[in-house]
């Protein structure tokens, strides 16, 4: 049994993708949408992470995406430091 629906009642995304797969194993593609609406994309996204060049783009997206982040939280604290 899913932690997060024993201790908060209800079930986490990762049950609902879990169950979408499960369905879409079984060809009942409506059933896996009501599970997991976006499982397409985690598909898609798992495949692409297969190719290295795929990859590696996603991977440097995410590196300029967490160093934007941090020069704007850098900024706000020297602004809110300098009021």
């Amino acid at each position: 049994m899913c932690a997060v629906k024993w201790m908060l009642g209800f079930p986490c995304p990762g049950c609902g993708l879990m169950h979408a797969l499960w369905a879409v194993v079984h060809l009942q593609w409506k059933v896996a949408f009501v599970f997991f609406p976006i499982w397409p994309v985690f598909i898609l996204f798992v495949v692409l992470r297969r190719n290295h060049t795929v990859g590696r783009f996603f991977l440097g997206a995410l590196l300029v995406q967490w160093m934007v982040r941090m020069a704007l939280a850098l900024h706000l604290v020297e602004m809110f430091q300098g009021s």
